[in-house]
Formats: structure tokens, C-alpha cells, sequence
């Protein structure tokens, strides 16, 4: 069996739908009819794991100088694991820098969770709803995890 989303292989039903309970992939194709590529949601997973979009609030605000932070260490983990290994970290630092630039180059001071959800929507040029759908799903697919 064959995942549809992915293309990750199982031998074994029971293997295969586990795998169907935590593929953000699957879950995102299977509930909403809008198909948005496996690249472009990997990446916004990224950005939902560098704001920490799936465990907090939706009524969450966050400080400038905060999101700034985050980022700056989030970049720093980013370039050390490129030093430890040979895998292709550049689009990641890219996604980094991009978010830093935005941050720091705007007068805002504080932004609201949604604020977070509609810069990511305008990057990728999708809705915020969109946007939400993926987090609900990623959130999902880590309470299906089994580590």
C-alpha cells in the first residue's frame, strides 16, 4: 500500500493506517478540497513550528522584539545543523532571513496569532483559512503520533 499524499510504502494495513492518522498530507487532502502541494505545506509547517502555532492560543499576541528573537535562534540551529551534515538548508535559511527582514524592517510592534497566520497566507498567496487548516491538521497529526 501506497500512500496517495506522500508516496511513503507500507506492507502491513494496520502500518498503513497509522500512517493515514499522522500524514499532515493526507490529512489535509482527505478534509479540504483545495490541493495544495507537499512542498508548499511542508514550509508552512516550518513556519507553524517556528511560531508554535499548534500549541498555543489563537487569541495569543506576540512582541516584536520577541519574534525577532525567535527567529535569530531558529536560524543559528539551522546553520549548525548544515554544518553537521550535507542536507540542503538554504530554502529554510531563506524562509528565516525573509521573516527576519519583515519583522525588523516593520514599525509594528505587536501581532496577533491571526497577524502570524496572514503573513504566512500573503507568502505562500493562499487564505487564512488555508492557513488554519493546516495548523488544525498538523495538530492532528502530532496527538495521532505515537513517539
Amino acid at each position: 500500500m501506497k500512500c496517495s499524499n506522500c508516496n511513503a510504502e507500507y506492507k502491513d494495513i494496520k502500518e498503513f493506517n497509522y500512517h493515514q492518522n499522522i500524514c499532515i498530507f493526507y490529512l489535509y487532502n482527505s478534509k479540504y478540497s483545495k490541493k495544495i502541494s507537499n512542498i508548499i505545506i511542508q514550509n508552512i509547517v516550518e513556519y507553524i513550528n517556528i511560531f508554535e502555532l499548534n500549541d498555543i492560543d489563537i487569541n495569543s499576541s506576540f512582541n516584536k522584539y520577541n519574534i525577532l528573537e525567535i527567529i535569530q535562534i531558529e536560524y543559528q540551529i539551522n546553520n549548525s545543523f548544515r554544518i553537521l551534515s550535507d542536507t540542503n538548508i538554504n530554502i529554510t535559511n531563506k524562509n528565516i532571513e525573509y521573516l527576519y527582514n519583515y519583522f525588523n524592517n516593520n514599525i509594528q510592534n505587536n501581532y496577533s496569532y491571526l497577524d502570524i497566520v496572514n503573513i504566512i497566507a500573503n507568502i505562500y498567496h493562499l487564505s487564512n483559512n488555508d492557513i488554519l487548516n493546516i495548523i488544525n491538521c498538523y495538530k492532528i497529526s502530532a496527538t495521532n503520533c505515537e513517539f
